[in-house]
């Protein structure tokens, strides 16, 4: 891993967050559950990867159910939510 100088805290964090997850995989692993650090630091062309990345079938269909149910929650409070909005006028 490259080090720079004035990064310190952000250095200090992510080898925090490695070890973290290199030990809850050791701890995880008899249970079946596999883990995996994606330290991807920047994308061609500016694109955003996604902040959640179900991979398989089982993880698809574990998380898309209760995404639906929170938008779906979002979504009737829909004209409350833009009621909060100040009117340029």
């Amino acid at each position: 891993m490259r080090r720079y100088p004035t990064f310190s805290s952000y250095h200090a964090t992510q080898w925090g967050i490695e070890g973290f997850i290199e030990s809850a995989a050791q701890e995880v692993a008899p249970f079946g559950i596999d883990s995996i650090i994606d330290a991807m630091i920047s994308v061609a062309g500016g694109a955003r990867p996604a902040l959640r990345l179900a991979l398989g079938t089982t993880a698809y269909d574990s998380i898309s159910p209760s995404l639906a149910k929170g938008l779906a929650a979002i979504e009737a409070q829909r004209d409350v939510a833009f009621s909060a909005d100040r009117n340029s006028d």
